[in-house]
Order: C-alpha cells, then structure tokens, then sequence
C-alpha cells in the first residue's frame, strides 16, 4: 500500500527497491537521530570527525546486524545473542576511541533502538527477511531514562508496567564498582555512563522478572515490556 511506503519514506527515508543492508543502515541512521544529544562524546569530537564516525557506525550495524539475527536464529540461543550483541557494541566504543568520551551505554542504545527500529519496519514491511519474529524474544531493551524508572521506582503502583526492581545503579566512577538500588533522578547514574557491567545486571534482572507468574502472561518478551514501558513513563512526563 501506498500508505506505506509514505510511512517508510517519511520516517526512515526507506525505498521499496532498498536491499536489507540500506535498509539496517536507515534504521541505524534513524536510531542515532533519537538520541545524539545524549552522546557525551559531542563536544570533544569536530563536525567533521564526528559525522565520519557516525557513518562508520551505520555501515558497521548494516554489516553486523544481519549477521548478529541469521546466527541467533539458527543457534537460538540467549548467550549466543548477548555475545555477539557485546562484541558489536565493543566495535562501536572502538570507533570513538580517540574522542575519549564514548561509553558502553550510548553504543547499546545505538544498536538496540537500530534493533527496535527494524522490528517497527519488519511490521509494516510483512516479509519477515531477518527473522526478527523468531529472534526478537532474545533482543535487549534499549536503556534510557524512562525504562530505568519504569524498572526501578520504588512505589508500588505509580506505573502500571513498573516493575519494582532494586536495580539501578548508583553514580559511581570505578567499574565494576556500583551499587544497584531504588531509581532516584539524583543519584541513579545516567544511562549514557553505564559500563557493561551494569547494564547486563540490568537486562538479566528484568529477564529474571518477567519471568515470574504474575508477568509471564503480560508481555510477549522483554522488549514487548520494554515498548509499553517507555510509552507509559514518556506519555506521563508530557505537560499539556
């Protein structure tokens, strides 16, 4: 349908005549839209270097991504994801190594906003090319502020997707050095600093949780909650 197309074209810049590859690399150029004004690296990184960067990036997760679904697919296996998931993410600190400023939490929420990106495309695409249907229950959620305090805040019942988890980190500056606790906007430590330790914690604890009776039957997988997480926590900060 011509609507989407439209939707594709508008949203993402996506062709109907696109390969699977430039359509990973829009998805990718997208999700870095989202958030750059979270990336801390900015301001120590000139225009130009930095723009080379992000294309370095998006043909990376062009390359990766599809590699990353047809390995999970066939091996379906957790551990196998959240490896090759680390070792893309490791790829994108590399590339800003010099900036002296990219952490592990901006290169997950690349990779996995690109991911959650191409789940909304392979929706309205109905073809099913990467076998995202199949492997989509071992993606990781991407991590930011409202998915944080939609895990973590303390009271019971502020949020109807809350799920009273003791697992945000505290502002720390060692790795591997933290403490997970209650979500507090002072001293919860902002996602874009997290390290690899604290999110694996994160998303295993979330994993851990939805597996429990009351949850199981809620959500179709963890980004499944992830999505109405977001949307609830997002929807309830906007002052009309």
């Amino acid at each position: 349908m011509i609507e989407k197309e439209y939707l594709l074209y508008s949203h993402y810049k996506i062709k109907a005549n696109d390969s699977s590859n430039d359509i990973v690399y829009r998805a990718a150029k997208k999700s870095y839209m989202d958030f750059c004004r979270r990336a801390t690296y900015q301001s120590r990184v000139p225009i130009n270097l930095n723009r080379k960067y992000e294309e370095e990036i998006e043909i990376l997760l062009s390359e990766k991504i599809p590699s990353l679904l047809s390995l999970t697919y066939h091996e379906n296996n957790q551990a196998i994801f959240d490896e090759e998931h680390l070792k893309i993410c490791q790829s994108i600190v590399n590339v800003y190594e010099n900036a002296k400023g990219q952490m592990f939490g901006i290169a997950q929420k690349w990779l996995n906003l690109t991911l959650l990106n191409l789940v909304i495309i392979d929706t309205i695409l109905d073809t099913n090319d990467w076998n995202i249907r199949n492997c989509r229950k071992y993606f990781h959620i991407p991590v930011d502020q409202y998915v944080i305090e939609a895990a973590t805040f303390r009271r019971i019942g502020k949020y109807k997707h809350g799920l009273y988890l003791k697992s945000a980190p505290l502002k720390h500056n060692e790795p591997e050095k933290y403490i997970m606790d209650w979500y507090s906007p002072e001293k919860t430590q902002p996602f874009e600093k997290w390290e690899y330790y604290e999110y694996i914690d994160f998303q295993k604890a979330i994993r851990s949780k939805l597996r429990e009776p009351s949850f199981e039957s809620q959500y179709s997988d963890p980004l499944d909650w992830g999505i109405h997480a977001y949307l609830e926590v997002s929807q309830s900060k906007i002052i009309y």
